[in-house]
């Protein structure tokens, strides 16, 4: 099972691509594209969800779900999820998107923790991922990535 990780609606293509694939992909979003927020009030919980038809869409806590997953798909480092995927064993894969500059030293440990895809932007300013770039790195092939060092710098090194 393959979870993407979902912050709003962003990156509603890369879940298209994902569910071409022959895998069985369960979408995370963000509890706010769900629930509604602050920011966007009662209507996003009042309109049909973005990607419901692509994916089955969970709402439990990733908590609760993230043991069911084969592999972990995501496109934004600023988010808890992400840094928790980063500490299990099971692999992950990191679509950066540009969006967020991470110090040289923080980006070396995802590169060894993730497969790291790099999206590039068409001339409308629309992120496009290799398709077959993005299948092979959820194909199920994935090298075991140690979690060793991620767990050291969230946990300390007697606990990591």
């Amino acid at each position: 099972e393959i979870m993407p990780s979902l912050v709003g609606s962003e990156m509603c293509i890369r879940d298209r691509t994902l569910s071409s694939l022959s895998v069985d992909l369960t979408c995370k979003p963000h509890p706010a594209a769900v629930r509604g927020n602050a920011f966007h009030g009662d209507e996003i919980r009042d309109r049909p969800y973005i990607l419901d038809g692509l994916a089955r869409i969970s709402t439990q806590p990733f908590e609760d779900i993230m043991s069911d997953a084969d592999v972990f798909v995501f496109d934004v480092v600023n988010s808890t999820i992400f840094w928790e995927a980063l500490c299990t064993t099971q692999p992950v894969v990191y679509i950066d998107l540009g969006y967020t500059t991470l110090l040289p030293e923080i980006f070396s440990l995802i590169e060894k923790r993730c497969v790291v895809i790099s999206a590039n932007y068409d001339g409308n300013n629309i992120p496009r991922i290799d398709a077959s770039e993005l299948s092979a790195a959820v194909s199920g092939n994935l090298e075991q990535r140690d979690p060793t060092a991620m767990r050291e710098l969230f946990l300390g090194p007697s606990l990591g």
